[in-house]
């Protein structure tokens, strides 16, 4: 692999995310390997569907990198992400219960973030920032 990163003179391994393509994604890992992601489904995936999935992953990383066409790829996976309609996590409180749900595939930062702002609730600091994001019909 190191012989085809140095033809890609892809230095600092950056993500990279294209413009138009909301969820696709190259990145490089540590041990200097590549994670391609994206091809997102509103529907769950047959195994069938799946490939078609990946083929397009694939044909993706060989458009933005040609000379990677004889590359093997090692691990295929896909996985359930939650969304709302707005794409938007759902937190607040109702009653003695405080919520936080569908980060909508962003992960650790915006888990954390509701955690922030749940741990404010609990406390009763309700500053200008949670104001806006509590319990919002967007």
């Amino acid at each position: 692999m190191k012989k085809q990163l140095n033809l890609l003179n892809w230095k600092k391994g950056h993500c990279l995310w294209p413009l138009g393509k909301s969820y696709d994604y190259i990145r490089l890992t540590k041990d200097n390997r590549l994670i391609i992601g994206g091809e997102d489904s509103k529907i769950n995936l047959d195994s069938k569907r799946s490939k078609k999935h990946f083929l397009r992953l694939k044909n993706f990383l060989l458009n933005v990198f040609p000379q990677l066409k004889n590359i093997k790829i090692d691990y295929e996976w896909k996985g359930t992400i939650t969304y709302t309609k707005k794409e938007f996590p759902e937190i607040g409180k109702k009653g003695n219960i405080f919520y936080a749900f569908a980060c909508s595939g962003h992960g650790l930062l915006t888990g954390f973030y509701a955690g922030k702002i749940l741990a404010h609730l609990t406390l009763g600091k309700i500053d200008k920032e949670i104001k806006i994001l509590i319990n919002r019909k967007w």
